[in-house]
Formats: C-alpha cells, structure tokens, sequence
C-alpha cells in the first residue's frame, strides 16, 4: 500500500509506504513524479515506511528506468524509517544520483519536514 501525504503539493510530494506495494501503485506515483518534473523543472521527495516495502518484481523495471532518466530531477529526497537496511540503501542510492538523499528515523520525522523545506 501506498498513498500520497496531504503535505504534498507543488514540487514537494510525500507519500507513506507499507507492505505489499502493487505495479499499478506505483506506476501511479511514478506518473506523478514525471508529471510534477515537468511542471517544476526537480523536485522533493519524502517517503515515510513505517514498515519495509516491498514492490511486486514487475514494477523494479519501471523504478530502475524513472531513476536512470530524472536521477538529476530530484533535488532533496527524505526517506524516514527505522529500519537499519534501508539507512545502507539510502546511502548507496545516494551515490547514484545527484539529488541529496537522507534518512531519518521515525522520530526525526519534523526534522526531515523541516530539511525538505528549507
């Protein structure tokens, strides 16, 4: 499951993520990166997990080409999670684009927020 965050709007979008995530789920969001790259040249990410997501296999293919084609369209990208694995995905991702990618723990959530909008 995944759904877009109410804090979403203009080129900052946010989205909380759990559990199974479909191919039509995220396609959706991926739609609406592309759309909000158009409209505002980068954006902001923020994704909250308050558990481990996982994407059906069909949809990595998708998410591997988004990231090959705007790796340089996203400007900041918060990823908040208490799992330590996804700390060391952040941190490798981060090696492959330019956008700066942090995590933060659950309890740091207003901190990425408030790093996300400056």
């Amino acid at each position: 499951m995944i759904r877009k965050l109410p804090e979403s709007r203009d080129e900052l979008l946010a989205y909380e993520a759990a559990g199974k995530l479909s191919e039509e789920e995220n396609q959706q969001v991926l739609d609406e990166l592309r759309d909000a790259i158009s409209r505002h040249g980068r954006v902001r990410l923020f994704v909250r997990l308050p558990e481990m997501a996982r994407p059906e296999l069909a949809s990595l293919d998708d998410r591997l080409r988004f990231w090959k084609d705007h790796r340089h369209d996203i400007d900041r990208y918060a990823v908040v999670a208490d799992s330590r694995a996804l700390k060391v995905l952040v941190k490798l991702g981060a090696l492959l684009t330019r956008a700066d990618v942090r995590h933060f723990p659950l309890e740091e959530e207003a901190e990425a927020w408030g790093w996300l909008r400056s």
